[in-house]
């Protein structure tokens, strides 16, 4: 492992040491000027960690492959420019994956992958073309081309850097809790009078406790269990006429439509490291600004889901989030 390689591992360990401690710069705190102040944090940290990992990826010839499971993302447009950086920081994990997969749905992106891609092509990872599925592109194509029929699934987004405990922590909450969705990050389903509140005014989920209303968010990434995985292959491509930009919408309609419960592995929520992308906003801007996101839930879920959910206990910070990249 170059210098670079090595400071940028320190210094995520080191950051995700402190957010143990302290809750900052990574956990989602409960008060506005605090989430403020650890966004601030986030940037700096994604700011140094970019530039070292960058160094890294041109001189490391060390495999990102281990013995965890199989990673899936995917990238498109300007963002496959720095999609590298998520799969470098993934491959300095404690526990990195036996696969890592990014699917490109341009036949000319994977032909002529980007040089820092390449470089990490020769050091495991996968670079596959696939249709244009949306954001669904990250699970969909894996589940029908490569998935084994009894492994879980990781999904990780393009777009941010993940600390070294990131895959050892969600395979240790699926050792626990194997049948359940495991993740890093999510909001508390808000429900009233038997119908789902708009998606903005949700809170950040404030439990690690199974929940069918634990709506778990992709950004930090989210281990699946076999049999939602199943599911979702049976469903094939009906998300495409109810959900086709909101992937995690889709998700979390499975699993609860399922009685697969979700559960966030910490009590409070992690949002790592954003590298900044204009797409990132725009895509934040057409599901929460735009209702985009309560426009495909309404067409989502049935009334099976919505009963469920109705039932069940929320347990959620008492303020709404702000908005950022991240929903």
């Amino acid at each position: 492992m170059p210098p670079s390689g090595l400071l940028a591992k320190v210094l995520l360990t080191i950051a995700a040491a402190v957010d143990d401690l302290i809750g900052w710069p990574f956990t989602e705190p409960s008060s506005r000027p605090y989430r403020r102040l650890n966004g601030v944090g986030r940037k700096r940290v994604a700011r140094t960690a970019l530039r070292l990992l960058t160094k890294s990826n041109a001189r490391s010839t060390a495999s990102i492959l281990g013995t965890g499971p199989a990673v899936s993302l995917t990238s498109h447009g300007s963002r496959i420019a720095t999609a590298f950086a998520a799969v470098e920081s993934i491959g300095l994990g404690k526990l990195r994956p036996s696969r890592i997969v990014l699917w490109l749905d341009s036949d000319q992106h994977v032909t002529n992958v980007d040089e820092r891609l390449r470089r990490l092509v020769g050091r495991g990872l996968e670079v596959r073309l696939s249709e244009n599925y949306g954001p669904h592109t990250k699970y969909f194509p894996y589940l029908t081309e490569l998935w084994d029929g009894s492994s879980p699934l990781v999904t990780a987004d393009d777009d941010i850097i993940y600390p070294p405990n990131w895959l050892v922590r969600l395979v240790r909450a699926q050792r626990d809790f194997p049948d359940m969705v495991n993740c890093h990050r999510a909001w508390t389903v808000g429900v009233q009078d038997g119908g789902l509140l708009p998606y903005s005014s949700w809170a950040p989920c404030a439990s690690s406790r199974p929940s069918s209303r634990t709506f778990a968010t992709g950004v930090s990434g989210v281990i699946y269990p076999p049999g939602l995985l199943r599911c979702l292959v049976e469903r094939n491509l009906e998300f495409t006429t109810k959900c086709p930009r909101a992937d995690d919408v889709w998700l979390h309609y499975v699993a609860v439509e399922n009685a697969i419960s979700i559960r966030q592995i910490r009590p409070r929520g992690r949002h790592f490291p954003v590298v900044q992308s204009a797409q990132v906003v725009k895509l934040q801007q057409d599901n929460i600004v735009g209702m985009g996101n309560d426009r495909q839930i309404q067409a989502t879920y049935s009334d099976v889901a919505l009963a469920r959910l109705s039932r069940q206990p929320a347990t959620v910070v008492h303020e709404p989030p702000t908005l950022d990249p991240g929903r």
